[in-house]
Formats: structure tokens, C-alpha cells, sequence
């Protein structure tokens, strides 16, 4: 009975993670076009390119994660999301 207590605790802590990193990519994919409104509106106002480092950064954070998002594995049947 206790190692199937762990076992369900390990499977309950692998959903959670996986379920941040959803909640994580999610909030990365709808700020994304707002970071860009703002950027857009800042370089056309003061005609500095630099700033398009911050919505370039988002959009490959959001690759990074999606791409670990990928790669996980239900922590119960072992397949992939």
C-alpha cells in the first residue's frame, strides 16, 4: 500500500509539472502579440530597433518550452502528450 502511495505521489507531482508548463506556455502565447503591439508602437515612435530583442525572446522562450512540453511523458501509461 505505501509504494503505491508513491507511486501516485511521483504521478500527481509529473501531472503538476506538466500542467505549469502548460500554464506556461499558454500565457507566453498570449502575451505575444501584446509585447509585440507595444514594441511595434515603441519603435515606430522612437525609432529604435533594439527593442524587437524582446518579443524575438519571447517567441524562442515559447519555442524552448513547447519543445520540453513535447518531449514529456505521462508519469502513469509512459506516452507522450
Amino acid at each position: 500500500m505505501d509504494q503505491k502511495k508513491k507511486a501516485s505521489s511521483a504521478q500527481s507531482r509529473g501531472l503538476a509539472r506538466i500542467r505549469y508548463t502548460r500554464r506556461l506556455l499558454l500565457a507566453i502565447i498570449f502575451a505575444f502579440l501584446p509585447v509585440t503591439a507595444v514594441t511595434m508602437a515603441y519603435i515606430r515612435r522612437s525609432g529604435q530597433w533594439v527593442v524587437l530583442a524582446i518579443p524575438l525572446a519571447l517567441f524562442g522562450v515559447g519555442m524552448v518550452v513547447q519543445y520540453i512540453l513535447q518531449q514529456q511523458r505521462c508519469p502513469r501509461c509512459g506516452e507522450f502528450f
